[in-house]
């Protein structure tokens, strides 16, 4: 007998799940491959570097010997020379001279754990043959622990290693971290400012003269600690709600001298002042992704008795999208910024907070107050507003430009601008003149819009949710770059079907392919198009049993068409029971509505591709069916020129938005 429309998907749904699990099994495999050469090139040079340096220890000895049995005559020369102990001692010796640390390590990640250490064994014995300082070893170990590269071009300054050097030591066993400052071991910006030359490396010699001297014509932007602005100030409105008094939280002794060295730093630069407010809060510290410590106010209760303010933050959309296809991108990133920003005196009190040492109140707007971040977007929208090429969001600030010259002009401004407002950057986190930037959880540049690396380890890494709450933090993890897969909703929808608490919790095989699924989806490395707006743009709609699936294409210079987003959408339960061309027409009305930034400007009309031929006829159709003529009614509002495409044309994009069948 003849299969019907649904088999037929589904097998040609496990013909390219099939496919696309071979072709990642063999990356995979040359991968490895690639790696274990790679691994076994490098521990020959460090064969060779330590057989060397024997050779070369050896000489010196019988070098010195000769010279001892010249003075000494009575020396006998038949005597064997003693080898000289190659290992170092455990203490780190104090730095004498600078270190060339761009003869020691190159290493760009991500990678995974056992390849890690396979390259940090093969350091740690060329290491320990060269008799690099221990110091040296230290940024080795921190590259170790943080899981990421930190290629240096040059040597750094003695407060950079020293400041590298509050990682232990190898030991054999596990890593510890030595958490000796109240502040993160980043680069101060006076220590930033003595590398800036060779941070702009890359650049042309008068592009980089240029931005030097622009850089050191405002030294009062890259001062080392974060200054405060008189352009606007934070207010907490709380109406007539009385003052919440809590106790401080117990913390064992490491985490209490964290918080003290913490509570000292505030004080001695004038972010916090010994307090009598009725108000208290108590603090904790949590690890940051790079391991260092973060001081926490917890303001869960002062939050929720705060009056909401309604200022909008820009949609991250938006911001990815201005920069478009520049050529030049700069990144800044302001020093502690909420802590830029001053409280009002009555802020300031209801701010308060309470360490098992001391009773404090901020002078300075804290992070995890309710509306700091809109206080913190209307000052930079009041600073950045009118100027042309720069984007903000938050304290990340990019300009985008096509030409240096408009380049270093909006920097100009943008400098000044900052100046003026009494704000400073963070130069160790800043990125000058790049092609490529990591901008809002996506890496932007070159035109197009990718997916962060780290993420996608992140995502093929995380294991099989076994309850609701892990599937809502695989869910949530995947969805921030459901833009990148045209058929995530259909994909996911065994997945998302579990969360609902009146469905009982049931792995099926059906789940577990839609897991991997979404998995292999991400992890493909999906790259999408920087729109243009002078261009005019094209949208590919499809419809299938369980949900919808469009993607909005952009046609280059040489005819290719590249996506620039991707849109789905799982069907309610009223709408699985609509009729084909119901669904197709909804899934051009629900694409034409998620596109409208896009194509609602377009002065051409839209080039609209479906598999579903009757919709051709959209605005002809006579239909007594009064949902289909509310719909076309409100699709004729948009100039559209709607194509048949034959779903043999395409039988990847429809084959992915069918989704997966329960068997």
């Amino acid at each position: 007998s003849t299969p019907s429309s649904l088999e037929r998907f589904n097998l040609r749904l496990k013909v390219r799940m099939a496919q696309l699990k071979y072709e990642a099994e063999e990356k995979e495999k040359r991968r490895l491959m690639e790696m274990e050469l790679e691994i076994r090139r490098m521990d020959l040079e460090a064969d060779t570097q330590i057989k060397l340096k024997r050779l070369e220890l050896e000489a010196q000895a019988w070098r010195q010997a000769e010279i001892s049995q010249q003075n000494d005559p009575h020396v006998d020369t038949h005597k064997d020379v003693t080898e000289p102990d190659t290992t170092r001692e455990e203490t780190t010796p104090g730095i004498k001279q600078r270190l060339d640390i761009s003869k020691c390590i190159v290493l760009v990640p991500p990678f995974r754990e056992f390849e890690v250490d396979s390259y940090f064994q093969i350091f740690e014995r060329i290491a320990a043959a060269l008799e690099w300082p221990r110091d040296v070893w230290a940024l080795i170990l921190q590259c170790k622990l943080t899981g990421k590269a930190q290629e240096v071009q040059s040597a750094p300054s003695e407060a950079a290693v020293c400041a590298a050097a509050s990682f232990m030591p190898p030991t054999g066993g596990d890593f510890s971290l030595k958490l000796t400052d109240g502040v993160s071991p980043r680069l101060k910006n006076s220590q930033a400012l003595e590398q800036i030359s060779n941070n702009l490396s890359h650049l042309e010699d008068h592009m980089q003269k240029e931005l030097v001297d622009l850089i050191k014509r405002y030294p009062n932007l890259f001062s080392d600690v974060p200054s405060c602005t008189d352009m606007i100030s934070h207010e907490v409105d709380i109406q007539k709600v009385p003052p919440i008094k809590q106790h401080p939280y117990r913390a064992n002794a490491i985490k209490r001298e964290l918080i003290k060295q913490e509570t000292d730093y505030l004080l001695e630069h004038g972010l916090a002042v010994p307090s009598r407010s009725p108000w208290s809060s108590p603090c904790i510290i949590e690890k940051k992704p790079d391991g260092t410590p973060r001081f926490i106010t917890d303001y869960r209760k002062v939050n929720a008795v705060t009056v909401p303010d309604s200022y909008p933050l820009p949609r991250v959309d938006d911001c990815v999208d201005s920069i478009g296809d520049a050529s030049f991108i700069t990144k800044i990133d302001l020093l502690k910024g909420y802590w830029q920003v001053p409280l009002t005196p009555s802020a300031s009190e209801i701010s308060a907070f309470v360490t098992p040492d001391t009773f404090l109140q901020y002078t300075v707007m804290p992070f995890g107050m309710r509306n700091a971040p809109a206080t913190f977007q209307r000052l930079m929208n009041t600073v950045t507003g009118s100027l042309p090429h720069c984007s903000t969001y938050l304290d990340d600030i990019v300009v985008h430009t096509s030409t240096w010259f408009e380049h270093i002009t909006t920097l100009r401004d943008l400098f000044q601008r900052l100046s003026d407002a009494r704000l400073t950057v963070n130069l160790a986190k800043s990125e000058f003149v790049k092609a490529t930037v990591t901008y809002l959880g996506k890496e932007v540049g070159h035109g197009c819009v990718r997916m962060l690396k780290d993420k996608i380890q992140a995502i093929s890494l995380f294991p099989c949710p076994k309850t609701r709450r892990e599937l809502r933090r695989f869910l949530g993890m995947t969805g921030f770059y459901r833009c990148f897969c045209k058929n995530f909703a259909t994909v996911s929808c065994p997945l998302t079907s579990l969360l609902s608490p009146k469905v009982p919790f049931i792995w099926s095989e059906a789940a577990q392919a839609a897991f991997e699924a979404c998995k292999m989806l991400l992890c493909s490395a999906p790259v999408l198009k920087a729109p243009s707006f002078s261009r005019p743009f094209k949208l590919e709609t499809d419809a299938s049993d369980v949900g919808i699936a469009a993607v909005l294409l952009q046609e280059d210079d040489a005819g290719v068409d590249h996506p620039i987003a991707y849109f789905s959408k799982k069907f309610t339960d009223c709408q699985l029971n609509y009729s084909t061309i119901e669904k197709e027409t909804l899934a051009l009305l629900l694409s034409l509505q998620h596109f409208e930034v896009y194509v609602g400007s377009m002065k051409d009309p839209l080039i609209v591709y479906t598999d579903h031929n009757p919709l051709v006829f959209l605005s002809r159709m006579f239909n007594r069916n009064q949902r289909l003529m509310r719909w076309a009614l409100f699709i004729q509002e948009y100039q559209l020129d709607i194509r048949h495409k034959k779903g043999t044309d395409n039988i990847v994009a429809d084959c992915l938005s069918r989704g997966f069948v329960e068997s």
